[in-house]
C-alpha cells in the first residue's frame, strides 16, 4: 500500500488515473494537469517523479477515485470555513 490506506504503491498507475479524474473535473487541459499533480502529491506527500502525460490515462480505481472525492470534499469544507468559495 502507498502512505494511505487503501492506494496502490504504483504511483505511476495512481497518476495517469488521478489525471483522468481531473479531465472529468476541470474545464483546460493545463488545470487538469494542475489537478492531477495536487491530487498526486496528496496522496503520497511528493511531487510525482513520473512525467505528466494525459495520454497515458486510465480509468481510476474506486480507491483513487474516493480518495479524490474525499480530498475535494475537505478542501471545500476549509475553505467554507475561512470564508472563501472553493
Amino acid at each position: 500500500m502507498g502512505r494511505r490506506s487503501g492506494i496502490d504503491t504504483n504511483q505511476s498507475r495512481t497518476l495517469s488515473q488521478s489525471t483522468l479524474r481531473g479531465y472529468e473535473i476541470k474545464q483546460n487541459d493545463f488545470q487538469a494537469e494542475k489537478f492531477a499533480l495536487a491530487q498526486y502529491r496528496n496522496l503520497y506527500g511528493v511531487w510525482p517523479q513520473n512525467k505528466y502525460s494525459h495520454e497515458l490515462m486510465q480509468e481510476p480505481r474506486n480507491e483513487v477515485r474516493n480518495k479524490v472525492r474525499s480530498n475535494l470534499i475537505a478542501y471545500r469544507h476549509r475553505m467554507t470555513k475561512q470564508g472563501r468559495s472553493a
